[in-house]
């Protein structure tokens, strides 16, 4: 039995509030791999994904991999099985790195080809400053 933060851990049994919390976890890096597949302005995360077999088959493996370590991995990945309630709770709240990701494409960017005004002014401040040639 260890000790820490104040209570004691057994490592024998694994917890089934922490496997809840790596599962969404896990599962909201899944929602937001088509966040990924965004570029630029585009507000459908499902537009490029599902033309990409590449990316289902990363997905799928992702998806039947955390499957296997939550529901059988047990005292070797330190995961408590999940019930079906459980999981619908992991997947609906994995679910809202879907619209956090569209509210971050709200957020304007500037784009890159037109030079801020800090880069400007530095330009400027180059191109009139003169070097002397140094007599030697």
């Amino acid at each position: 039995m260890l000790i820490g933060l104040g209570r004691s851990c057994d490592l024998s049994t694994p917890r089934q509030d922490e496997t809840v919390v790596f599962n969404t976890f896990v599962l909201m890096q899944c929602w937001n791999e088509f966040n990924a597949h965004v570029l630029g302005d585009d507000f459908n995360p499902f537009k490029h994904g599902l033309k990409n077999p590449l990316f289902w088959i990363v997905l799928v493996i992702t998806i039947g991999m955390q499957i296997f370590i939550v529901q059988v991995g047990g005292l070797f990945t330190q995961t408590a099985a999940l019930s079906a309630r459980h999981w619908l709770g992991c997947i609906v709240f994995g679910f809202t790195a879907l619209p956090f990701g569209t509210l971050l494409r709200l957020i304007p960017v500037p784009d890159a080809s037109e030079p801020s005004a800090a880069a400007a002014a530095a330009e400027k401040a180059a191109a009139t400053t003169t070097t002397k040639p140094s007599k030697a």
